[in-house]
């Protein structure tokens, strides 16, 4: 688990700035609107893209994972809704082996992997997970021929891992890691947690961080190790959620935790060119961090300016989720909840007036499909 190479980022002792403009990192923003007519997803809670296809994870509402062309167009759903073979109760996550054409969805309630073929959505069978442990996963990621989970461990234990190895065939463990109380400081409850625990970099490595990590972890089928880490006298501490789960109600975990006003929860995670991106709160507030792995700068943002999206005047409004990374750009997305808001923005001239397919998104209702954005990175000088 050691890395001598560790990147460290003292956030006490970094530069700061008002705003990261998007527009120095990527050069042009296209905007994919999911047809609505043939299938309706309520919500976004994990995408993918594949060459020219978008895969969609929709855990409470549709319960499904569904393909959708670049261009918007619906092509169908892997897997259904049920009890039998190649269906499951309720779709946690799902993850891409781009290499042998397979997509792995985790049933949730019986904690088990199905595996179908990626182009045609043939169920090719599954697996069973955690069988004989008072654990649960959430999130799996596919790395060279092995899958991670997360780990929650549901009784007490010694055991208290965060993250373990499965082989593809029949899910058996094969090892474990990160002590909970090192890693985690001490944080089990599965009632709090990420939406996104892994972040695909390429197809050997992924990233892996848990809500109340401070060190990011590299993740491939040979190597498990720390890989960036954040240092700050404001750092959310073990005794910080110790104190949590002894005081706060049930009822109002999630404000106990933002009233604490530590840093914790690393999320929307990429890395492009040399450089670590990703955002951290600390309370209520979201920092945008960038990190220069050549040169050790690290720069923390106040807020995002996307001046792809809107005008100059209005970029600092308000920003879509994130969704993914991939070698060409970064994808973005509204859920349906918000389409309304997103609309008023026409009315109010905050959008760019260069925007991708304007036309079209004028016309949205307010209960249509989730809408993507993706936005290109700009070519390097040398290429």
């Amino acid at each position: 688990m050691e890395n001598k190479n560790l990147y460290s980022i003292d956030l006490d002792h970094s530069t700061k700035e008002r705003s990261f403009v998007f527009s120095s990192i990527f050069c042009d923003l296209e905007t994919i609107i999911l047809d609505s007519e043939e299938k309706v997803i309520g919500n976004i809670d994990k995408i993918q893209a594949d060459d020219s296809i978008i895969y969609i994870l929709d855990i409470n509402i549709s319960k499904g994972v569904f393909k959708y062309s670049r261009n918007g167009n619906y092509i169908q759903q892997i897997g259904n809704i049920g009890s039998g073979p190649g269906e499951y109760i309720k779709p946690f996550d799902f993850t891409l082996d781009q290499k042998n054409r397979i997509i792995y969805i985790l049933d949730g309630p019986r904690q088990r992997i199905n595996k179908y073929e990626m182009t045609s959505g043939k169920y090719l069978g599954h697996f069973e997970i955690n069988k004989n442990d008072p654990i649960r996963s959430y999130h799996i990621q596919y790395n060279d021929g092995v899958i991670f989970t997360d780990v929650y461990t549901l009784a007490p234990s010694k055991r208290d891992f965060l993250l373990q190895k499965l082989d593809t065939c029949k899910g058996k463990q094969q090892s474990t890691f990160l002590n909970a109380t090192q890693y985690n400081k001490g944080w089990k409850n599965p009632s709090y947690i990420h939406d996104h625990v892994f972040y695909t970099v390429n197809e050997e490595s992924s990233r892996f961080m848990q809500v109340f990590m401070n060190t990011i972890i590299y993740i491939s089928r040979e190597k498990v190790m720390p890989y960036l880490s954040l240092q700050s006298e404001d750092i959310m501490t073990a005794e910080d959620i110790e104190s949590i789960e002894k005081d706060a109600p049930i009822h109002s975990v999630f404000d106990y935790i933002f009233s604490k006003n530590k840093i914790f929860d690393i999320n929307s995670y990429f890395e492009h060119d040399g450089r670590i991106y990703f955002v951290y709160r600390n309370g209520l507030t979201s920092t945008f961090t960038t990190y220069d792995t050549e040169t050790n700068e690290t720069k923390l943002y106040d807020t995002i300016a996307d001046d792809l999206l809107f005008e100059k005047d209005n970029m600092h409004v308000w920003f879509p989720k994130f969704g993914c990374a991939g070698n060409e750009g970064v994808y973005y997305y509204v859920n349906t909840n918000a389409i309304g808001n997103f609309m008023e923005g026409f009315s109010l001239n905050l959008f760019s007036k260069n925007l991708n397919k304007s036309d079209k998104l004028k016309k949205m209702k307010d209960d249509a499909n989730p809408v993507i954005f993706f936005y290109k990175y700009k070519t390097l000088p040398d290429e």
